[in-house]
């Protein structure tokens, strides 16, 4: 019966008995041998295709985290700014507001230019301490005023003067020229309470207009041109005191008597796209509410 098998099958027939009379000294033969050669091979192939499974599941678990990490980083970080608006600025000066036309935008602690990719503010020196005059400052006699100490000032930077503490109701912008120990001297006067004289004690701050963009596609988030965040969109949007959104373009009016509070909408996408086909977005929205003492007097 041997002999009527197919030639192949015979030749391994053979082969298999001649290793069947080795074997029975040495213990396997060589159909063991090769089911054993078979199933090693089979429970290496999955344990390579569950080793790959876990790295990928790995990977993506980590980008997803990335995203939802990094939007929230980026909103506490937008957050805190916003929390700074209007620091710094003479708010409280009845004789230095909004609807003086002569002072253009100067009293504005968030400017029209602001949008729902962009928004424009104006905060304190962050590397910049505030000071006090030492004597009498008159802007129409000179631009030349002395100060306790002129360390934390330096050219070029803007700053507003504020007679508050004195009992006053009027402020100052200019842009400062030169700091020369405790004398600053502006190089010109941007807006002025008209008649406006600080006296010593008076308030001088530093501030510097910050301005926070979105590209309108996945792009870069910048602080005042430098990047703060990769692969990502914010949103920015304002509402009054009952929470109702406030439509835009903001004017004057809007900010001085509506403005309460802004949220920002922050939104990361993962470094690639998932298995599962499309991008992981991570999302944070953080609302900061303006406590300027102009705001809540003017929206009770």
């Amino acid at each position: 019966m041997g002999d009527l098998l197919p030639t192949p099958l015979l030749f391994l027939r053979r082969v298999n008995l001649l290793f069947m009379d080795l074997d029975r000294e040495n213990g396997f033969s060589l159909v063991e041998l090769l089911v054993s050669v078979l199933m090693f091979s089979i429970v290496s192939l999955l344990i390579a295709s569950s080793s790959v499974y876990t790295l990928r599941s790995l990977t993506e678990y980590y980008m997803v985290q990335g995203a939802d990490e990094d939007a929230q980083w980026l909103s506490h970080l937008i957050y805190k700014e916003l929390r700074e608006i209007g620091s710094g600025m003479p708010l409280e000066q009845s004789d230095f507001t909004y609807e003086k036309a002569y002072l253009g935008d100067a009293p504005l602690p968030v400017l029209t230019t602001s949008t729902n990719a962009k928004i424009v503010f104006r905060r304190s020196y962050r590397q910049g301490a505030g000071t006090v005059l030492v004597s009498d400052f008159d802007p129409k006699s000179s631009l030349s005023f002395a100060v306790v100490s002129g360390k934390g000032l330096q050219d070029g930077w803007n700053l507003y003067l504020s007679n508050s503490t004195e009992g006053g109701e009027d402020g100052l912008y200019g842009t400062i020229e030169s700091v020369n120990g405790s004398m600053v001297t502006l190089s010109s006067v941007l807006a002025v309470t008209e008649g406006a004289k600080f006296p010593s004690g008076s308030l001088v701050s530093p501030v510097e207009t910050v301005t926070i963009a979105s590209q309108p596609v996945w792009g870069d988030v910048t602080l005042n041109g430098e990047v703060i965040g990769k692969n990502s969109q914010v949103v920015f949007e304002y509402f009054d005191s009952d929470g109702n959104l406030i439509p835009l373009p903001l004017t004057p009016e809007k900010i001085a008597n509506s403005l309460s509070s802004i949220e920002v909408s922050v939104y990361c996408r993962s470094e690639r796209e998932l298995r599962t086909g499309g991008y992981y977005i991570g999302v944070s929205r953080l609302r900061a509410f303006l406590i300027s003492p102009v705001w809540s007097r003017r929206n009770g």
